[in-house]
């Protein structure tokens, strides 16, 4: 219920009414704005006001039709729009859940209080979500700082066993920020480290602390653009392990049902070049160490065929593993007669 507000205000109160409560499902008489305009906003008002401040809204440009009553023909975005902004934050990999709910009653609000009806069941598994609260003010202190071509210092941090964020190092990150991008759902700053003279890039849900200084960037044209070490994460496996090094051809083989999961970590970047009934033989373009944890994770169902550093890599761990567990696998040998004939 709002408080009592003077007449001159009766034309917004009908805009904000006609906004919530109308769609082209749902239509308004005159008599429901009259009633509506009393309980919500303490205001009366007659039939023929209603008519001419409606009238006022048209020529203003609000896209008001009537058929029958009156509703809001078009708005600002779509009901499918909104659905597709509220998917985009629900699949986001770094909002904390709270967060999450905030924008996804920010984006409901947008449509009327219908749309709000369909939506109230959607929602995000909040163990999956990092708890990073500092994330949206690190996003405007970065923005500002790119502006004003401005450093910025913080925090970084990676996880500990306790599930919580823990500073890499005692002493504050000083870098010159540059641009904010996205890369597999994570959003990252492509900027210079202090007295380094390369650029990389930080997670912005792993920052904490962030600070602007009053220090002027230094120009990105002085910068050695590494085109191997400054890149992003190409894929999923890269961006889980937290690796943006270099990145070489992989190629591995594996049975045909895990051809989903190596869908879910590589897209349609992974290359399948051999297949038979059982099996396939797959190329990828990925961090070698990064690929090294994901195939382990995966056991004998993944068996790396080249580069040979890397499949012996990746058999030494597999053999550490064994012998601490006690868990037999495949042996090194029986894995290179099979793979005799694969480049």
């Amino acid at each position: 219920m709002y408080t009592q507000g003077p007449k001159k205000m009766i034309n917004l109160y009908i805009l904000d009414i006609l906004k919530r409560r109308s769609d082209a499902e749902h239509r308004l008489t005159q008599q429901d704005i009259i009633e509506l305009l009393e309980r919500d906003y303490g205001t009366t008002c007659e039939r023929k006001a209603v008519s001419r401040n409606i009238s006022m809204l048209k020529e203003f440009g609000i896209d008001i039709e009537y058929d029958g009553g009156y509703y809001m023909a078009s708005r600002e975005f779509t009901d499918s729009e909104i659905r597709l902004l509220i998917s985009a934050v629900l699949f986001s990999k770094n909002l904390p859940h709270a967060q999450t709910k905030k924008l996804i009653n920010k984006l409901a609000g947008l449509s009327s209080e219908y749309f709000i009806a369909r939506v109230e069941h959607i929602s995000t598994t909040s163990q999956c979500s990092p708890e990073n609260k500092e994330l949206f003010y690190t996003i405007e202190i970065l923005d500002e700082a790119i502006s004003k071509r401005k450093q910025v210092s913080f925090t970084y941090n990676s996880f500990g066993m306790d599930k919580k964020l823990h500073p890499r190092r005692d002493l504050p990150y000083i870098v010159n920020p540059y641009q904010i991008v996205a890369s597999n759902g994570r959003y990252y700053v492509k900027c210079n480290s202090h007295n380094h003279e390369t650029i990389g890039y930080y997670r912005l849900d792993r920052i904490t602390n962030i600070k602007l200084r009053e220090e002027p960037v230094r120009p990105e044209s002085t910068l050695m653009e590494i085109s191997f070490r400054s890149r992003l994460p190409q894929n999923e496996v890269d961006s889980i392990y937290m690796f943006s090094g270099e990145t070489e051809s992989i190629t591995f083989r594996t049975d045909r049902a895990t051809i989903g999961d190596v869908m879910d970590w590589f897209g349609n970047s992974a290359r399948i070049l051999k297949e038979s009934e059982d099996v396939c033989t797959i190329r990828v373009t990925s961090n070698p160490k990064a690929m090294k944890y994901w195939a382990l994770q995966y056991g004998e169902r993944i068996e790396i065929l080249s580069p040979q550093s890397l499949r012996d890599e990746v058999s030494a761990a597999a053999l550490k593993i064994a012998e601490k567990y006690g868990v037999m696998g495949k042996t090194e040998a029986n894995s290179r007669e099979e793979n005799g004939d694969v480049k």
